[in-house]
């Protein structure tokens, strides 16, 4: 369950040998709420919820063995979270 967003909003793991891929929905709408994480999406009824999933989700897309896609991203790649100075996106 990943609330915050729409009632009943969640998003989608699969997963086999090891490996995780996390089909966000509209949790994270855009990679650029890594660098703007109180960035909120129009459709998110709990904004501070959203936030909060965000973090977690982010958090989760840090590991190597985890991917994950945005249903809005640009192109629909999957990509992970790449931590450093602050995160970004890579594809």
């Amino acid at each position: 369950m990943t609330p915050g967003h729409t009632p009943g909003h969640l998003c989608v793991v699969v997963s086999s040998a090891g490996r995780r891929a996390l089909l966000l929905g509209d949790a994270i709408v855009c990679p650029v709420q890594l660098d703007e994480p109180t960035w909120r999406s129009i459709g998110d009824v709990d904004p501070e919820l959203a936030q909060q999933v965000r973090e977690r989700l982010f958090r989760e897309l840090e590991d190597a063995t985890t991917l994950g896609a945005g249903a809005h991203f640009p192109e629909l790649q999957f990509g992970r979270v790449i931590t450093g100075q602050g995160r970004r996106w890579f594809t």
